[in-house]
């Protein structure tokens, strides 16, 4: 049997710099509306400097995986993405990412989620880190068969090397 898209299993991986960002489906079995509910949520990982901070149970739909697969292409494929590419925030609020500095090869990038979601409370924790274009091609690829996507990435990102 042949998974459908948004049943595929999500393993991002965004790492540069000793830091890095992971994104990972996992089953969640819960109660919604007193109905007992089985649904992929998601866990976001940061860790940087001795540092983790993994943030579960959120809820990213495949529209926002898109839209970030998207924000992530124009970081590849732009000339000067650090200038063109604007912030990327998901609509639910869950992640949001900046480029802080960029040069041709090299980004800066810049993740933040929110910690916990509480009655109109909410903190957010996050982690910044470099790294080459070229290294977001495994996420791009993660999040294009996570929806069912041909890729449409160069199989050759060597000219993205710095």
């Amino acid at each position: 049997m042949t998974a459908r898209p948004g049943q595929i299993p999500l393993n991002l991986r965004i790492v540069g710099g000793g830091a890095g960002v992971f994104i990972e489906s996992c089953p969640w079995i819960g109660s919604v509306a007193g109905a007992s509910v089985l649904e992929q949520r998601f866990t976001i990982t940061f860790v940087s400097d001795g540092r983790t901070v993994s943030l579960r149970d959120r809820r990213i739909s495949d529209a926002e995986l898109l839209k970030l697969g998207d924000f992530l292409r124009g970081l590849v494929s732009d000339d000067l993405p650090h200038i063109t590419v604007p912030r990327f925030e998901m609509a639910s609020g869950v992640l949001a990412v900046s480029v802080i500095a960029g040069a041709e090869h090299l980004l800066t990038l810049e993740f933040n989620a929110r910690s916990y979601f509480d009655e109109g409370e909410t903190d957010s924790d996050g982690v910044a880190f470099s790294l080459p274009r070229s290294a977001l091609w495994e996420a791009l690829t993660a999040i294009d068969k996570r929806l069912g996507l041909a890729s449409n990435l160069p199989d050759d990102l060597s000219g993205l090397e710095g």
